[in-house]
C-alpha cells in the first residue's frame, strides 16, 4: 500500500498496517484509536517521515520501529503505555531509507508509559523523570548525551539498555547503587 484513507470513525480502536510503502497516514478523524501498528512503512521511494497524533488521545499502543520518523510528538497521548520508535540495528545500507531519525523526544505528558523502545535514532536528551511506571527502556545506539531516569521506578526495571552512546557519560538514577548492581547494558565510560 502506498495511500491508506480511513474514513471519520470514533468506533476505529485498532489499525495494523506495518510492511507496507505508505507515503503519509491521516488518523485525524480516528479519536478513539488505542492501538496503532504502522511499523516498516518506507522504501527507497519515500516513506513515512511523520505521522500526526494530537487528534487520537486515546492511544495505549503506538508501534513506529523502522518508519524513517523524524518527528514524534505524543503530548496529547496522555494514555500512552507502550512507544516503540526504534530501528533495526546493524542493518545492511540499502535499508537506510527505513530508518528513523528521531532527534526530539518529550514524554514528560505520559506519565504512565511503562515500555520506551527508542534506540538507533538520534536523541541526544531524554528526560523521563515523569514515567512513573517505566519499567523497559532501550535507548541504545543515540547520541545521548543526558539520560535522566529519577522517577521513583527504577527498582521495577525489567530490561534496561542504554549501550553505543558515545556522549553519555552519567545517567541520572533514583538508587546508584542498586543501579550499578543491575544495569550492566551501559558503557563503559557512563556511570
Amino acid at each position: 500500500l502506498i495511500n491508506l484513507v480511513l474514513p471519520q470513525s470514533n468506533n476505529l480502536i485498532h489499525l495494523e498496517c506495518p510492511f507496507n510503502i505508505l507515503e503519509s497516514l491521516d488518523i485525524s478523524q480516528n479519536s478513539s484509536l488505542q492501538y496503532l501498528d504502522c511499523s516498516f512503512n518506507n522504501s527507497m521511494f519515500g516513506g513515512l517521515d511523520s505521522v500526526n497524533l494530537t487528534q487520537n488521545p486515546n492511544l495505549e499502543f503506538i508501534n513506529l520501529m523502522a518508519t524513517g520518523i523524524d518527528k514524534l510528538d505524543v503530548s496529547q497521548n496522555n494514555l500512552l503505555k507502550k512507544l516503540y520508535c526504534h530501528n533495526l540495528i546493524g542493518v545492511p545500507s540499502s535499508f537506510s531509507s527505513s530508518q528513523n531519525s528521531i532527534e526530539n523526544l518529550d514524554l514528560t505528558q505520559n506519565s504512565i508509559l511503562d515500555t520506551l523502545i527508542c534506540s538507533g535514532n538520534r536523541l541526544t536528551n531524554l528526560d523521563l523523570t515523569q514515567n512513573f511506571n517505566l519499567s523497559s527502556l532501550n535507548c541504545n545506539s543515540n547520541k545521548l548525551t543526558h539520560l535522566d531516569l529519577r522517577n521513583g521506578n527504577n527498582l521495577n526495571f525489567s530490561n534496561f539498555n542504554a549501550t553505543n552512546n558515545d556522549s553519555l557519560y552519567c545517567i541520572s538514577v533514583d538508587d546508584s547503587i542498586w543501579s550499578v548492581n543491575n544495569w550492566t547494558d551501559i558503557d563503559s565510560h557512563t556511570s
